[in-house]
């Protein structure tokens, strides 16, 4: 008994200890019209992802107070019917005493906008976390921003390279996932967001576990302000008087008490006449060699997409939010491909005109639905897609030769694809831990029928599950992130079965080495499965001497990554340097060979891929209080080895910016040094991306004028294949866009009362058409 009282008075005594080390925060609650305290108002201690750590009720004096909350980023809520509510963002230590002071509650009839809502108390604009990036973009950034891809460009993330002619994110090489309020989202969603909506962005170029099995760069998450009852109005347009060239968004928002009403209409339009493709190949037979020569004439290329989106939502009471969105996708491309031919073998000559033609036109409606439960600490999503594809590919390609004969290609594909996509996601919140599992369903039904050279019905059906799971959390300075998910991939073409089984696995460190300077580290093991073009065992002929097939005995393959990233901030400088190294075992690639009198590009599986890069960032923003300065530079090396044959590639590759803004006027320029890449046998180099533009603010409008690359001859790309049986080398030019001068006008606007919008995390869509295309 003696030894039971000492034993109680010892973990007395350690909890009076522990209790010791446990800091408040607190603070006063006042009504701003009034001056009175606000007494009786409930206080949420919110995690990053808006899920309820806490909560309370102010006393009689509007005072309230945390006692020992556990170390964790928190964002603090206060809600009050007819004002505005306030929001805090604050990194939470527990290692001392924080009075938040007077918290002002303001009536919505002032229309005036808090300026409270996403104050980190140390006043970072940038908090780093294993998983990801919490970035609070600043008054100016926002001030010169016409969209939110302009927000990202001025932003100048790690790892991210934003294209503002195309409107379209990479980071480091991939495309990202996007997501509004946690919810993954369409690109064409993002591009509808006013950027003085966006309250911050949470960003990673480290995929969770749960988009491993997608093959995306990383995610980018739009925390938009919240709003009540009232709506907002957003146009954004970017022509070129010299060419056909548009990019086009409108979008409007409407709240009314537990409903929102969306509309969003986005295009694409391109439609150029001078451009063209110049080739020289090869066709190295057993016993013989064809060489080639293309001598590109004016070939019209264009394309106009729409998107145009519908939405609902319904805010049931505090726990529970609905929606639905009817999303259509709409889009027609054509491509030509004209050219003076001129084909030597052996000592004969020979010269015709080829001119070929590829139109594709589909639509592809879906319907969303989205159900979330939020209970403390742990929440329940749901997300069902159905979707609709119809669309049908047609090409054409005659050579012209001088006796007026002439030799024609057709190859139609009739494409409908029927899927079906449910996924459902379980988190927990711990006190320095989180728990994360989730399922995702694919049920597809693929039918091409080929016309023209071949003629077949292609069927196929498919089902795609994953099985995943994440533990994050912090020990003492080490912040990490676990994660590993199981796919089952199973795929019937109605003579054939073959079933998949893969694993996904990530982990995630993040170390501070100093308060300047952190370091993390990226492990990555990820599958990709082949897609249905790649398992198709249709033959399409792409000309006389080439048919391209499918190969439905392809397997899956792995990619191992290992990265780390040395990040150092300074004030105003901020320096990023990325070491990395990646391998991809027996991955997928065209291998093209000479069988029994035929060239053939077939889908097949090679030994490995393997790239190094070694690359540095560089900003420094806000000099002189008005300019941003922004300087990338890398080496990769490149090598690759298949079926016979063994490459290797070194590249030096950099750009700069620069952002210029005082008072309403900002000018803007950029430049990039081509990158290269090498897969399998194909080398490829980047586009010249070049623009300088200059905007000014008046109002709610904002007017844009400048020059996509100038001092340039052409846009350019360029592509070449190292193979034995076929090498080539290929450069396309777009005499169009060179000095292209480029003017837009963009007109935003607010009206009505805050409304509180509930964090959606689960949207999911499909594109994939499964047709074996012979040209884009």
């Amino acid at each position: 008994m003696k030894h039971s009282f000492l034993l109680l008075a010892t973990c007395l005594l350690f909890a009076m200890h522990l209790s010791a080390k446990d800091y408040k925060l607190y603070g006063q609650i006042r009504f701003n019209d009034s001056g009175q305290t606000a007494s009786e108002v409930h206080v949420y201690a919110m995690t990053t992802d808006s899920l309820i750590r806490n909560h309370l009720i102010t006393n009689k004096s509007g005072v309230f107070m945390w006692k020992g909350l556990p170390p964790d980023m928190y964002i603090f809520y206060v809600q009050v019917k007819g004002y505005q509510p306030i929001n805090m963002l604050i990194d939470w230590k527990n290692n001392k005493n924080i009075d938040l002071g007077k918290l002002l509650l303001i009536p919505h009839l002032t229309d005036k906008e808090i300026e409270l809502p996403e104050v980190v108390v140390k006043g970072n604009q940038v908090i780093q976390k294993a998983d990801k990036m919490i970035v609070f973009p600043q008054v100016d950034q926002i001030k010169i921003s016409a969209g939110s891809m302009d927000l990202l460009r001025v932003m100048n993330l790690p790892g991210m390279n934003v294209n503002s002619i195309e409107q379209r994110v990479l980071i480091e090489g991939q495309t990202p996932v996007y997501q509004i309020n946690g919810r993954p989202q369409s690109r064409e969603q993002v591009l509808g967001i006013k950027p003085d909506d966006i309250a911050r962005i949470e960003y990673s170029n480290n995929p969770s576990i749960r988009y491993a099995n997608q093959n995306v760069g990383g995610v980018i998450n739009f925390i938009l302000k919240e709003r009540y009852t009232g709506g907002s109005v957003y146009a954004n347009a970017m022509a070129s008087p010299m060419t056909g060239f548009l990019n086009g968004t409108l979008s409007s928002g409407f709240n009314y008490k537990k409903s929102e009403f969306t509309f969003l209409y986005n295009n694409s339009w391109r439609d150029y006449d001078k451009r063209w493709t110049n080739r020289s190949e090869e066709f190295n037979g057993s016993d013989y060699t064809i060489k080639r020569y293309s001598n590109g004439l004016h070939s019209p290329f264009g394309y106009l997409s729409h998107n145009i989106n519908l939405g609902y939502t319904l805010q049931l009471n505090d726990k529970d939010m609905f929606s639905v969105m009817f999303l259509n996708d709409v889009g027609r491309q054509h491509t030509s491909i004209n050219a003076n031919m001129q084909q030597l073998a052996g000592n004969d000559a020979l010269e015709f005109t080829r001119r070929s033609k590829a139109v594709y036109n589909g639509y592809f409606p879906s319907l969303d639905l989205f159900f979330i439960h939020k209970f403390k600490d742990q929440s329940l999503e749901f997300n069902l897609v159905g979707t609709l594809g119809n669309g049908d590919y047609k090409r054409n390609l005659s050579d012209y030769y001088s006796d007026s004969q002439e030799e024609k290609i057709v190859n139609n594909v009739d494409n409908h694809k029927r899927s079906l996509i449910g996924e459902a996601t379980y988190r927990r919140y711990f006190k320095t831990q989180s728990l994360s599992l989730g399922i995702r369903h694919i049920q597809s039904y693929t039918k091409n029928e080929y016309t023209g050279a071949n003629t077949e019905i292609a069927e196929m059906n498919s089902m795609n599950t994953y099985i995943y799971g994440e533990w994050s959390g912090r020990l003492k300075k080490l912040s990490y992130s676990l994660g590993t998910g199981v796919k089952f991939y199973k795929v019937d073409n109605k003579s054939e079965k073959k079933d998949y089984v893969s694993n996904l696995s990530t982990v995630s460190l993040l170390y501070p080495l100093s308060k300047k300077l952190k370091v993390s580290y990226l492990l990555q093991l990820t599958p990709t499965l082949p897609t249905l073009s790649q398992l198709s065992d249709i033959e399409q002929t792409y000309d006389d001497l080439l048919t391209i097939k499918g190969n439905p005995q392809l397997k899956k393959y792995n990619s191992l990554r290992n990265r780390f990233l040395f990040t150092y901030t300074n004030k105003k400088f901020r320096a990023n340097l990325w070491l990395s190294h990646t391998k991809t075992f027996s991955p997928i690639a065209l291998y093209t060979f000479y069988d029994n009198e035929r060239f053939i590009s077939e889908y097949q599986n090679m030994n490995y891929n393997q790239q190094t890069n070694a690359q540095l960032d560089m900003n420094l923003s806000n000099l002189l209080n008005c300019i941003n300065l922004s300087v990338t530079g890398g080496w990769n090396r490149y090598s690759s080895s298949g079926t016979d044959y063994h490459h290797h590639l070194y590249n030096l590759y950099w750009s700069t910016s620069m952002q210029v803004y005082y008072k309403n006027w900002n000018l803007s320029c950029e430049y990039t040094r081509p990158q290269k890449r090498l897969s399998g046998e194909i080398l490829s180099t980047d586009e010249n991306y070049s623009a300088a533009l200059l905007g000014y603010k008046h109002g709610n409008f904002m007017f844009r004028g400048g020059v996509y690359y100038p001092f340039t001859q052409a846009w350019k790309s360029q592509n070449s294949s190292l193979s034995k049986a076929n090498p080539y080398h290929e450069k396309v030019y777009i005499k169009d866009n060179r000095n292209m001068i480029m003017v837009g006008i963009t007109y935003q606007f607010s009206y009505g009362k805050s409304f509180n919008k509930s964090r959606k995390t689960l949207s999911n869509s499909d594109s994939e058409t499964g047709i074996l295309k012979v040209q884009e």
